[in-house]
């Protein structure tokens, strides 16, 4: 571990007494991941012991506190073709879009 990712530790979501201590653990591995990996509830239960259950409502907990948002993605026949992470090291203070937001055709 270099200076830099000993610096990136000291996140503001390591301080927030709202986040419970499962959801700062969640949040510090995604912060760790390349961007380009695989976000998904399943994939991030395979890094730890915790299941699948129990790391989306981590990450649920971590969206309602925004740090994290989650927008479906859909294929053009309208069906979920995936589902796109954005991670904010500071809680995003604008609004969330709505869960069935579906792009027009």
């Amino acid at each position: 571990m270099n200076e830099m990712d000993q610096i990136l530790m000291r996140e503001h979501h390591l301080e927030n007494e709202t986040l419970s201590l499962k959801a700062k653990g969640l949040f510090s591995i995604m912060l760790l991941q390349e961007p380009t990996w695989n976000f998904t509830v399943r994939n991030l239960a395979e890094l730890s012991r915790d299941g699948i259950e129990a790391v989306g409502n981590a990450v649920r907990e971590l969206e309602k506190a925004g740090y994290v948002e989650r927008h479906r993605e859909y294929s053009p026949e309208g069906h979920i073709s995936g589902v796109r992470y954005i991670l904010h090291r500071t809680p995003c203070q604008g609004k969330p879009a709505p869960e069935n937001h579906q792009p027009e055709n």
